[in-house]
């Protein structure tokens, strides 16, 4: 969302365009996306809710960007996107029953609720304006799920070389 945001000044009185390319990418990145590891159960033996959750999140990213486009706010997309995505991993830890997802949806809700408290909404790096309320909680929710992802590819490889035990008596 953040790199798709500088689409605005490119795209000057266009903003839905930006707003309907990073949707686009937001679509193609979760259909793009692995299933679940094997200690949970499949997104697709709930496939109603899942797919109700997943309509809802990019309904919620389309509604706040144009929103806070529209009120004249974008500095608030970074943390708005951050908040409907932690809500949206609450609700899959649930339908999934994957406890990693309360952890990424609780540590997605804390970088929501730090973003105003410690992050002035504007900083100079190099002596150019950076809009920090729109950088630090894009920046730190892409730490946490790229942790999360490294923590998962670990564990499916761990799970893949493990060697097979065979069945007592046979």
């Amino acid at each position: 969302m953040l790199g798709t945001f500088g689409l605005l000044k490119a795209t000057g009185d266009w903003p839905l365009l930006t707003v309907a390319f990073s949707v686009a990418l937001l679509v193609a990145a979760r259909r793009a996306e692995r299933g679940p590891s094997p200690r949970t159960s499949s997104p697709l033996a709930h496939p109603r809710a899942y797919l109700a959750i997943q309509a809802l999140e990019y309904a919620g990213f389309a509604i706040s960007v144009i929103v806070s486009l529209l009120v004249g706010r974008p500095d608030l997309v970074g943390t708005l996107t951050v908040a409907i995505s932690g809500v949206h991993f609450f609700a899959l830890a649930v339908v999934i029953g994957a406890r990693a997802s309360y952890v990424k949806g609780a540590l997605l809700c804390a970088i929501v609720v730090a973003t105003p408290l410690l992050v002035p909404p504007e900083v100079r790096l190099q002596g150019r304006p950076v809009v920090a309320w729109l950088a630090f909680p894009c920046f730190a929710a892409a730490i946490v799920l790229w942790v999360d992802a490294g923590i998962a590819l670990g564990s499916a490889h761990r799970t893949e070389r493990r060697p097979r035990v065979a069945a007592a008596g046979r």
